[in-house]
């Protein structure tokens, strides 16, 4: 199995993660998807008004999504057109796929400052590697780039109104913040599972406008 298809795969696995924290979520008593963060879900102690059985497991996802976040990232680095930009939106990407394996080490309930601090890379560096990503993507795949780049803008507006969200919208917001990435992660992994040949030095992919 070649890298391209390992990182493919490694991406492909995110847009999962959204379905597998729904399931989470029903199973979940005294939390909605709209007032309560994801977090939340991962609390391993349970109180007499909200419980996440599956805490454990949706932890261990923080941990396995970021991980595969990363090495995706890294496997895919020459099937991404040449450049500082890409080369820093990889950067941050890792970056994003440790703070989400930290994330789901530190259950908010143990140690919340902590689990915060680790957590809040997610939403600064993830909309910041899409813009990167969807620039370099511009003059090569413009279909592409935009998506990706309209992704990051509506994330960026997400991340906005999580910090100011008034109370009983933080998981709403925060989830328009983080899940769309995971679908942007798909969608390029497709666009390098479908591309015959590597771009060259300083070119980039060729695709329909």
């Amino acid at each position: 199995m070649t890298a391209r298809t390992l990182g493919a795969l490694a991406w492909l696995v995110q847009p999962a993660y959204i379905a597998f924290e729904l399931a989470v979520a029903a199973r979940a008593r005294g939390l909605s998807l709209r007032s309560d963060t994801i977090s939340d879900l991962g609390a391993t102690a349970c109180s007499t008004a909200t419980c996440s059985p599956w805490h454990q497991a949706l932890n261990a996802s923080f941990v396995l999504t970021g991980a595969l976040f990363a090495a995706g990232a890294l496997l895919l680095r020459r099937w991404l057109p040449a450049g500082r930009l890409v080369d820093l939106a990889v950067l941050l990407w890792v970056l994003a796929g440790l703070s989400s394996v930290a994330t789901g080490l530190v259950p908010v309930n143990q140690n919340p400052t902590l689990h915060y601090a680790v957590a809040a890379p997610l939403f600064l560096v993830q909309p910041v590697s899409l813009l990167l990503a969807g620039g370099a993507l511009w003059p090569y795949a413009r279909a592409l780039a935009s998506f990706t780049l309209l992704t990051a803008a509506g994330c960026v507006v997400a991340t906005v109104l999580f910090v100011a969200a008034p109370a009983g919208f933080d998981g709403l917001v925060e989830r328009l913040a983080l899940w769309p990435v995971k679908v942007v992660l798909g969608v390029l992994a497709i666009s390098m599972l479908t591309r015959r040949t590597a771009p060259a030095a300083g070119n980039g992919p060729r695709a329909s406008r």
